[in-house]
């Protein structure tokens, strides 16, 4: 199989980024028929070369209705099955040469670097020399003793430090080679979803990225939605920058997606990536600076050099008089044992200074999710249509729960509330090695949709059902997803009797942190299927709920939906490459707004109807609340950092045994706005910063680091 395109060719479009050279070349759709994929399949593949293990497509991604990209569904079936063999042959593949190991002499003769055993090397010297001269003069053998006891201690202690680096060398080869294994994307191949390593993943495979990924090869842009990439490890650009096909279509290895959804063409893999060629140069030995050249080889004036004998001459009888030969044996074995002692506990120490610089911490700042909890969330509790159900429940959930509304009005508002967490997520499923399908994705949503696969809705059906518009990801700023689908007439919310001029075939689903979900909402549908306005009293009624399932330290979500009205179908693309409707809506009090600013008003949330609101439990860990009492005991103070509200923070903060008597539980943008005066003051005695943002928690540990 021949390429269109070499590795040369292909980091001319990235380094420097060069837009005009990629659109010369034809874009992304002639470097993809170049590289002998297809911007919608995939590379393609026998099923012989590959026992990866594949799904069915149906991210949100792929539903996206991009006009503009019309052309990129056309097949390139140009040796559509030929084998990954010669690509990796011509390409490379996505790992970067391993350093090479030290061997066990190399660490002998680096442990015989140090000074106190150079000294102590040359005292047994002088010793034996001394004592062979005792020999031939007078017969004494006593002499010899010392300087081969000076010898031995020497030999073991290097022995003992060049062993114990060469296991440590090992172990954290078997440790990096795990930890590679742990980092995956997800890649279409042969039309199929699929998640491999990132060291498996090739040039010319399609690649889905989401909010938060780091991005694990060198990509061009196919399509998203406000798909945002931190580039400043990189470039230094310390603003986020926005992808499109045409001003800024580049993708690097090692950055960061802040925002959005997307799909990339992998261009640049290993060390033919950005992000590895700067690696690679890190690998060089370093250089003398011209100072040291200056000085290499100059002879000390003859005063100069006395004094240098005096002090060596001193030195050596004080290492010999004052330090027993036996103190670097004994200090060298104590850590080589406490080394396997933290080893037992799983804490590898790869240089032993790291253990003076963790013994120096006094503070430990942690995440909730996944790190103080199991990361294994399920939905146990909730109110949906304001009727509610808990775990005992939610097996007879369609016959009990919602019992006073009509069969059919109960089927169609169900459908309504499986469309609105379907279609407004991303997780999605996979087959294991065992043969068994589990969730890959975000927590939350795998909770969200395991609920809706317990009610009986297939999320691959709603979103392949569904025609999306446009979607506006999760991130740690909003707290929430949208989703802008468009259905036929009265599909899913023809039972709520929405009054006629609000009514539409597109709908704007959102979910998110429940507190910021209910402030946008102005209706809610109740007990009997009927649409009702969001009075204060109702509001004061779901905080009260929100609050008592935090207590409970459960993880609220809200579920809300609203009715975009008057929706021309023809489209044109908008800005920060959104899809925006090309004529103007009505909003749903009938006021005329221009297209841009009724978008930007939907979009942002105002106006839902509040469908329901639903309690996730994480399970804190069982070795949490000894580990957190443990650091306490030792003098570190742990703290816990997260997006969480304040009151499910405190919950399971109290759990953990975190939140002591004293302490201060702060939400992120009170803290961020304190005086300088004024964090001084609280940030020791600050526990728990709930609904943190990134900043929040840099602005924490830099006031942590300060006192």
């Amino acid at each position: 199989m021949s390429f269109g395109i070499d590795l040369n060719q292909l980091k001319e479009f990235l380094e420097p980024k060069n837009p005009k050279k990629l659109s010369e070349f034809g874009g992304v759709t002639k470097v993809c028929e170049a590289l002998k994929s297809n911007l919608e399949t995939g590379l393609s593949f026998n099923n012989a070369d590959t026992n990866h293990t594949v799904v069915q497509t149906s991210t949100i991604v792929q539903d996206l209705e991009d006009k503009s990209l019309d052309e990129f569904k056309k097949v390139h079936p140009d040796d559509k099955n030929a084998s990954f063999k010669e690509r990796i042959d011509f390409y490379g593949t996505n790992t970067l040469p391993e350093p090479k190991s030290k061997s066990f002499l190399v660490f002998v003769w680096e442990s015989l670097g140090d000074k106190t055993l150079i000294v102590l090397v040359i005292a047994a010297i002088v010793e034996i020399a001394i004592g062979i001269y005792k020999i031939i003069k007078t017969k004494e053998t006593a002499g010899l003793f010392d300087g081969f006891a000076i010898v031995v201690a020497v030999l073991v202690v290097v022995i003992v430090t060049a062993g114990n680096d060469y296991r440590k060398q090992s172990q954290f080869r078997k440790l990096n080679d795990f930890s590679k294994g742990l980092a995956s994307t997800k890649v279409i191949r042969n039309g199929q979803t699929t998640q491999i390593k990132n060291t498996e993943l090739l040039i010319g495979d399609v690649a889905i990225i989401d909010t938060g990924d780091v991005i694990a090869a060198d990509g061009i842009f196919i399509k998203g939605t406000d798909l945002k990439v931190d580039e400043s490890s990189l470039t230094g650009e310390s603003n986020a920058m926005l992808k499109d096909e045409t001003k800024d279509p580049f993708l690097l290895s090692g950055t960061k997606v802040i925002s959005g959804v997307g799909k990339m063409l992998i261009v640049g893999t290993g060390v033919n990536s950005v992000n590895g060629r700067i690696l690679m140069t890190l690998n060089v030995e370093t250089e003398e600076t011209p100072l040291q050249k200056k000085l290499d080889g100059k002879e000390f004036p003859t005063d100069m050099y006395l004094k240098c004998c005096s002090i060596f001459i001193s030195a050596v009888t004080l290492i010999v008089v004052a330090i027993p030969e036996g103190l670097p044996l004994a200090v060298t074995i104590a850590l080589a044992h406490a080394t396997l002692r933290m080893l037992k506990d799983n804490n590898l120490v790869r240089h032993l200074s790291a253990c003076e610089t963790m013994g120096n911490a006094t503070t430990i700042c942690s995440d909730k999710t996944g790190t103080l909890t199991m990361n294994q969330m399920t939905v146990v509790k909730g109110r949906i249509f304001n009727s509610e159900f808990d775990n005992q429940k939610r097996d007879v959930f369609q016959s009990s729960l919602l019992s006073t509304i009509p069969e059919d009005d109960k089927k169609q508002l169900l459908t309504l509330f499986g469309n609105c967490i379907n279609v407004n997520s991303s997780a999605d499923e996979t087959e294991n090695g065992e043969g068994k399908i589990n969730f890959i994705g975000s927590k939350t949503d795998i909770a969200l949709l395991n609920l809706t696969k317990l009610l009986g809705f297939s999320y691959k059906d709603d979103r392949k059902n569904a025609n999306i518009l446009e979607i506006l990801p999760f991130s740690s700023e909003k707290k929430k997803m949208t989703t802008t689908v468009q259905y036929g007439a009265g599909d899913v919310c023809g039972t709520l009797k929405i009054p006629a001029k609000e009514q539409s075939e597109v709908l704007i689903f959102s979910k998110g942190a429940s507190e910021i979900i209910l402030s946008n909402c102005n209706k809610f549908v109740d007990e009997q299927g009927t649409l009702q306005d969001l009075t204060n009293a109702h509001k004061e009624k779901f905080v009260a709920l929100i609050e008592n399932y935090a207590k409970q330290a459960l993880r609220t979500i809200a579920i809300g939906f609203k009715p975009l009205v008057n929706y021309d179908a023809k489209e044109e693309k908008g800005g920060e490459g959104q899809i925006v409707p090309e004529v103007s809506y009505s909003d749903p009090i009938g006021e005329e707004v221009p297209k841009a600013e009724v978008a930007k008003r939907d979009l942002s949330g105002e106006g839902l109807i509040l469908l329901g609101i639903v309690g996730i439990e994480d399970p804190v860990r069982d070795a949490v609340p000894l580990a957190v009492k443990q650091c306490q005991n030792a003098g570190v103070v742990v703290r816990m950092v997260t997006g969480d509200n304040k009151v499910t923070a405190r919950s399971i903060a109290q759990q953990c045994g975190i939140l002591t008597e004293g302490g201060l539980v702060m939400e992120g943008p009170e803290f961020r706005n304190l005086s300088r005066e004024e964090m001084d003051v609280v940030v020791l005695r600050l526990q728990v910063l709930a609904r943190s943002s990134p900043l929040d928690k840099q602005i924490l540990v830099n006031a942590l680091k300060s006192k």
